[in-house]
C-alpha cells in the first residue's frame, strides 16, 4: 500500500536572505544613506554550514544578550560598533553624507548608548537584482552560505523579530 506522505518534504530554493542588523545601523541607513543598506546576509535562519559568527540567530541572541546585561565589551558590540564606522565612511566617499556629518557621527558612534545595539532580524526577498549585487563571502570552508550586498532600499526590508529591551 502506497503512504499517503512523501517520504520527506520537498526542498525548498531560497528566496529570501535574513540579516541581523543593530537599531543603530537601521537608523543611520534610513535617516542619513537615503534607506539604503548594506547587508552581510545569509539564505537560512540558522545555517549549519556557518560558523557561529556567521549566523544571523547567533548573532541576534549575543547582541540581545549584552544589550540586555549592558555589556559594551561583548566582541559582537565592538564588532557592531566598527562596522557602523566602517559604513560611515563608506557612505562618505558614495557622497551620501558630507564630510562634516561623517565627522560628527564617528564620534557619535562612540558614544552611543548600548540600547541602539537592540538586534532585530531582518528578511529581504531575493530578487535577481538583489541577486545580480550580492557577493558571496570566501572562506576556508566549502559550506559556508554568507553573502553581502551593497544598497538594499528600505522598503525591501522586513523586520522579523527584534528585541525590546530589558525585561
Amino acid at each position: 500500500m502506497a503512504s499517503l506522505i512523501d517520504p520527506k518534504p520537498k526542498e525548498l530554493a531560497a528566496t529570501y536572505a535574513y540579516s541581523c542588523q543593530s537599531e543603530i545601523a537601521i537608523y543611520l541607513n534610513r535617516k542619513y544613506y537615503g534607506g539604503r543598506h548594506f547587508l552581510y546576509y545569509t539564505t537560512e535562519y540558522s545555517p549549519l554550514g556557518n560558523p557561529w559568527s556567521s549566523s544571523p540567530a547567533w548573532i541576534y541572541l549575543n547582541l540581545d544578550q549584552a544589550v540586555k546585561r549592558k555589556d559594551y565589551y561583548e566582541p559582537k558590540i565592538v564588532v557592531a560598533k566598527q562596522g557602523l564606522q566602517k559604513g560611515i565612511i563608506a557612505a562618505s566617499t558614495k557622497g551620501w553624507i558630507e564630510s562634516a556629518v561623517k565627522r560628527r557621527l564617528m564620534a557619535e558612534v562612540q558614544r552611543l548608548d548600548i540600547e541602539w545595539y537592540r538586534p532585530k532580524i531582518v528578511r529581504v526577498k531575493l530578487t535577481p537584482a538583489i541577486l545580480a549585487t550580492s557577493t558571496q563571502v570566501k572562506r576556508p570552508w566549502a559550506s559556508f552560505n554568507e553573502y553581502t550586498v551593497d544598497e538594499v532600499m528600505d522598503a525591501d526590508l522586513e523586520v522579523l523579530i527584534e528585541s525590546f529591551g530589558r525585561e
